[in-house]
């Protein structure tokens, strides 16, 4: 199958990239700008039977502090792209990689969130993304497959160190440690829990998806399923790394009005692609995916 993969390069993108190709899948990474009409038209010359859309800003307060960027690439990118898939004389399946940051999540209360949970986006970032979904749904010719899907966070330590676990991750390797041994980290709230799968998972799930040969138009959650305590997950990462740490919370990390847990429902995709986490359910599965050096 010829596949042609925008954020290639990205967290995600590289090593579905490569697990494609290991697939036997000739593969296209999607060049230049996603914004210029005429650019996405010359990649779509590769003539793609399947495409990816991985590109997209999703550091939250990046998002909010240039919302103009965040439109361009997030929206208008994908409306390019939607019509030049529009514009292929044959079937071309869609992968569009959304957000659980579409989803409601102002309330300070416990949300196990399903597809049909209330949207209603609390960032930019989350806006950028929903709209992006609806033009999908409301455009792309009724000959294409398409599959939405909303993840969840995942993770990996290879991931930029802007992110939640990251950052505690390359806290603790650069810190130096008191006269007690122990080293000081800064975080925001850990005492929340929330659904943070593995970058392995994700990739089985956007592999399954891609090599389904089912009909498909709809929106699926992609997560662990299961929501996991911010502070137990630093202290068994500590623990595997043999670091003492002691917690400090830095104000300017703290997000207003986050709900106590979050967690997806993810019953729907997990039935009808056949799939299911198998590194990112429990904390202790989960690290060892994190620290994992299959990605490097």
């Amino acid at each position: 199958m010829k596949i042609l993969i925008t954020g290639a390069g990205g967290f995600l993108g590289r090593v579905l990239t490569q697990q494609l190709i290991t697939c036997g899948h000739e593969v296209n990474e999607f060049s230049g700008d996603i914004v210029e009409e005429k650019n996405v038209a010359n990649n779509f010359l590769f003539n793609p039977d399947y495409v990816v859309h991985l590109a997209g800003l999703s550091n939250l307060s990046e998002c909010e502090k240039d919302q103009a960027s965040c439109h361009q690439i997030n929206v208008q990118g994908t409306i390019n792209l939607v019509h030049a898939v529009n514009s292929l004389s044959r079937p071309c399946g869609l992968l569009f990689a959304s957000t659980a940051h579409v989803y409601d999540l102002s309330l300070d209360r416990r949300l196990i969130l399903s597809e049909n949970s209330r949207v209603s986006p609390t960032s930019f970032y989350g806006h950028s993304k929903l709209e992006a979904e609806k033009f999908i749904i409301q455009n792309i010719k009724a000959n294409h497959r398409y599959a939405v899907l909303r993840f969840f966070n995942h993770t990996h330590k290879t991931q930029s160190p802007s992110f939640f676990l990251p950052s505690v991750y390359n806290q603790i390797l650069s810190a130096a440690a008191d006269e007690s041994g122990i080293k000081t980290v800064q975080v925001g709230n850990v005492d929340i829990d929330r659904d943070i799968g593995a970058l392995k998972d994700m990739v089985a799930a956007c592999s399954a998806v891609i090599q389904s040969r089912k009909s498909y138009r709809d929106i699926y959650n992609v997560g662990s399923g299961q929501a996991k305590n911010l502070k137990d997950i630093i202290h068994v990462l500590s623990d595997k790394v043999g670091a003492k740490v002691k917690l400090i919370v830095d104000p300017a990390r703290v997000r207003a009005n986050e709900p106590l847990s979050i967690s997806a429902d993810i019953t729907k995709f997990s039935h009808y692609f056949d799939w299911k986490p198998s590194a990112g359910v429990d904390v202790e599965s989960f690290i060892n995916s994190f620290l994992s050096d299959d990605y490097l």
